[in-house]
């Protein structure tokens, strides 16, 4: 038997988001019995009031052809327009019936110079319904649906503390009883789904059952996750409140939502091609558009630091800020920067920005990759190219031709620096840096140099050291300074995007004595000779047997059986030198014991040990170094041994 006064309870909390939805935002509250059309999952009345309102012309045109037909016709089209390409690029892109193109949403223009477009703006329809019958076969019904124009965009379970559910049960909710094979939650049917409760958000692009992935839609608080309290208000008041805002939703279809088709690799190496949707989360859609209002604000010469910790998911927040700083105009409908220019030696940071520019931009020729080729370089920022990519190291480069087009204006956007390019590139890059980290040779680069007035940065870094944050960040009444853009490190943990060693870091102690002394005994600094002992010690034969050992019992105790049998480990090594014993020693281990595993070691340059040099591709059997990620998938490799290398982040 239901429970009345928990189906109150939730019917409050729909029916207070559905209130907000009218009175703040305009929304149409609509009638799920009566105005929902479950063949097509349209509001159909309000999509031809639409039509007929913006585009009335068109329809009679046809109506002289298809008579009474037409409405299913049109209706007809759209749905397999939607089934085919999705709801985001019908959306943008419209349909073709016959000889007539039907717009299905209108965008604001990018500046406020044509009038008529925002005029056909405001007569996009935004609308509510409430427990909507979303099957032909049964009556089941999902608590919230948001349309524009009559068109299903998002869908929403929502619970109330109250009632002893919680946003955890509305993801359950929609990995059990929801099935994808309904044209409702088929896969971009609607651009997304939504899990709510008065205290956290999360969302979902695609349903597949117990495989779907949620991703946290929440502000963050205290450093951590979750959402901070508000006064008079439930703590996902931002929700309805913000991103649901017509002016905000249009801009969120229209800029950062969006499909591509990308070539992955199962763990036999077989490529196979997969359809991914995208929606940020909460703090890359709040970081791009709070630096496009200040450049729209002050112009260009401003300074940012955006601190993102590792699982932050910087790189697609950078691939959204240089596509949107490139179209960005001012208030006076100027264009605030003329070129986009990135800095960065990751090529995963390439491959989404060439991912991103694809789906939300027409027009080609948008994105040069220069590389390190000084004059193709000098060429793109010379030309009329609206986003550039370099490397970090040509910064200086940059700069110095920066200066001298000073009719033109740059936003110039820095990755941090990152341990995961192959051996040539970390030798480029030492080659340049000298004994600094990337960071630090920036800083003293911008030192030795005066900024240029026409130009921007946005420094993205995870750790910042005081002197980025001086350089970078926004001065307080105390004299600190503080990121313009904060995800911490403590909330990707919370947040599940990365693991806390710490929690499950368990140290073993070394014993160990000497046995022999020098001949002539002679007396060197304590500190120098502790190092010297302790590398002599942490390398030793008996030493890496030792450990290895231990590392084989808790993997074949603990690890192994996880991921349903398939987990892997990461040794993470103090040298190169390290990494090569470690993957030697480990292998003979298994050799000896009769294990089926295979590992791999990732160091750059060659090590030579006993009188044998190694390199990566030499000590992985031929591997090319280029290909070891890839092999690492292969289920036989369940070890891999590295030095640093890795340690950063994986796409």
């Amino acid at each position: 038997m239901s429970n009345p006064h928990k189906n109150l309870k939730e019917s409050a909390f729909e029916e207070h988001i559905e209130k907000e939805l009218a009175k703040l935002h305009k929304y149409r509250k609509r009638n799920a019995e009566t105005d929902y059309d479950k063949a097509t999952t349209f509001d159909c009345d309000l999509l031809f009031e639409f039509l007929r309102a913006t585009q009335g012309e068109k329809l009679k045109r046809l109506e002289e052809t298809y008579g009474d037909t037409l409405e299913s016709r049109v209706l007809r089209r759209i749905d397999e327009q939607i089934g085919e390409h999705g709801v985001i690029h019908v959306l943008r892109k419209g349909v073709d019936e016959g000889p007539v193109h039907f717009d299905l949403m209108f965008f604001r223009p990018v500046s406020g110079l044509n009038p008529e477009i925002e005029k056909l703006f405001r007569a996009n329809i935004f609308s509510v319904m409430r427990q909507v019958k979303f099957s032909q076969m049964t009556e089941q019904s999902v608590d919230m649906v948001i349309f524009v124009n009559g068109i299903p965009i998002f869908t929403a379970e929502l619970k109330n503390e109250l009632t002893g559910q919680n946003v955890e049960h509305a993801k359950r909710q929609y990995m059990t009883d929801r099935d994808p094979r309904e044209k409702l939650f088929s896969f971009k049917r609607c651009v997304a789904h939504f899990a709510v409760d008065t205290n956290k958000v999360y969302v979902t692009t695609e349903l597949k059952e117990w495989q779907t992935r949620f991703l946290p839609f929440n502000k963050g608080f205290e450093l951590g996750a979750g959402n901070p309290p508000v006064e008079g208000k439930h703590k996902t008041y931002y929700l309805w409140e913000e991103l649901f805002e017509p002016h905000a939703l249009a801009d969120l279809l229209q800029s950062f939502v969006h499909a591509y088709e990308e070539i992955k690799e199962n763990r036999l190496g077989k490529e196979y091609r997969e359809i991914v949707q995208l929606f940020p989360r909460y703090h890359q859609w709040r970081a791009v558009l709070d630096l496009l209002i200040a450049s729209r604000e002050q112009g260009v010469g401003g300074n940012y630091l955006i601190q993102h910790s590792a699982g932050s998911g910087k790189s697609l927040t950078i691939a959204w800020l240089a596509y949107r700083l490139a179209e960005l105009f001012g208030n006076e409908n100027n264009k605030v920067y003329d070129t986009v220019i990135v800095l960065t030696d990751r090529r995963v940071l390439d491959k989404q920005l060439r991912n991103t520019i694809k789906a939300l931009e027409a027009t080609q020729g948008i994105l040069i990759a220069a590389g390190e080729d000084n004059t193709r370089l000098r060429d793109a920022l010379n030309s009329n190219a609206k986003i550039i990519t370099t490397t970090i190291q040509k910064f200086p480069f940059v700069q110095d031709v920066v200066v001298k087009l000073s009719a033109k204006k740059f936003a110039l956007i820095v990755d941090e620096a990152h341990s995961s390019q192959s051996g040539e590139m970390r030798r480029t890059v030492q080659e340049t840096l000298g004994d600094y980290d990337e960071e630090e040779w920036l800083l003293r680069q911008m030192a030795a140099r005066q900024q240029p007035k026409n130009i921007s940065y946005f420094a993205f870094t995870a750790t910042p050291r005081h002197e980025t944050l001086e350089r970078f960040g926004e001065k307080q009444p105390d004299g600190s300074f503080k990121p313009f853009s904060l995800y911490s490190m403590k909330q990707a943990i919370e947040e599940e995007f990365i693991l806390d060693t710490l929690t499950n870091y368990t140290t073993y102690r070394t014993y160990f004595k000497l046995l022999k002394k020098v001949g002539e005994d002679p007396t060197v600094p304590r500190s120098r000779a502790l190092s010297a002992i302790l590398r002599h010690v942490k390398l030793h034969e008996e030493t890496l047997e030792q450990k290895i050992e231990i590392i084989m019992a808790h993997f074949e105790q603990t690890v192994r059986d996880m991921l349903r049998g398939e987990a892997k480990a990461m040794i993470v090594t103090s040298s190169r030198k390290a990494a090569a014993l470690y993957k030697l020693t480990l292998d003979n281990y298994l050799r000896k014991n009769n294990f089926p595993y295979k590992t791999l070691a990732a160091f750059t340059d060659s090590i030579e040990i006993d009188g044998q040099s190694y390199t990566e591709t030499s000590i992985n059997d031929g591997v090319p170094e280029e290909h070891t990620a890839r092999e690492f998938k292969k289920p036989d490799y369940r070890f891999l041994i590295v030095a640093e290398k890795y340690q950063t982040g994986f796409d």
